[in-house]
């Protein structure tokens, strides 16, 4: 979804076949080569779909935190303001709130 939006630049780093291959715990490491391999299994049979170098992985890597995961925590900021927003100005709201208090039951 987010991939046709505006914001698919920030996923320009992600390659899909690296989730999918994380999530089948298909990803192999060969240290002897300074590889990584990820793999798929066809018909009972293991096969590589990709091959990075760990220079690769590390420059996706330092992408995904220098792009995709400010933008994630200014999004979350952003709506917590928003919240903040409209708890302190919505007359609505307020009222809600406290009449929340005011119906809990009294305690004996």
């Amino acid at each position: 979804m987010i991939k046709q939006s505006r914001y698919a630049s920030l996923l320009n780093c992600l390659d899909p076949t690296i989730r999918h291959s994380e999530s089948h715990a298909a990803t192999k490491i060969d240290k002897k080569n300074a590889k990584v391999q990820l793999t798929e299994a066809e018909s009972g049979e293991r096969r590589v779909i990709a091959d990075y170098t760990f220079e690769q992985i590390s420059e996706m890597t330092r992408e995904l935190f220098d792009v995709l995961f400010p933008s994630m925590v200014l999004s979350f900021r952003f709506h917590g303001l928003a919240v903040l927003g409209v708890i302190l100005l919505s007359v609505e709201y307020t009222e809600l709130l406290l009449g929340i208090d005011n119906s809990a039951p009294i305690a004996s």
